[in-house]
């Protein structure tokens, strides 16, 4: 993926300060699980869907989506649903960021990622959503 850390490395910026906080270098880690923003989106998705824990390093959220996949319960067929819509999310702000100098605020981030959840959610999962949005 080539966030700037990675152009950098290609010499095709000259620079590699995370475009969404400008607080460190945009690495995968960075962009999608420990910038602010997106850090807060995702703890707005695991509050959402009742999971307690902390942000990890890409990687490592990478590998607690395999072991979800494997688990049949609604939550986390979510979870994995929420985990792609939420990197989309972010890479499609930081490229709005990029290109347009427009960065969306977490709470229309997070809205944006569950409606798209919700509009792709199969019918047993979208009685899910509507019991975790009564909640």
């Amino acid at each position: 993926m080539p966030t700037l850390d990675r152009l950098l490395e290609w010499k095709v910026v000259n620079a590699n300060s995370s475009l969404l906080c400008g607080s460190s270098e945009e690495t995968v880690d960075h962009l999608f699980f420990k910038c602010t923003t997106s850090n807060q989106v995702w703890q707005k998705v695991l509050q959402f869907l009742h999971f307690s824990r902390p942000a990890a390093r890409f990687a490592d959220e990478l590998q607690w989506m395999i072991k979800s996949s494997k688990r049949g319960s609604g939550r986390h067929k979510l979870l994995l649903m929420f985990f792609s819509e939420c990197i989309y999310s972010m890479w499609l702000n930081r490229n709005d960021k990029l290109y347009n100098n427009h960065c969306k605020g977490v709470d229309v981030l997070f809205k944006e990622t569950l409606f798209r959840v919700v509009d792709r959610a199969p019918a047993d999962l979208s009685d899910f959503l509507n019991e975790l949005s009564c909640t």
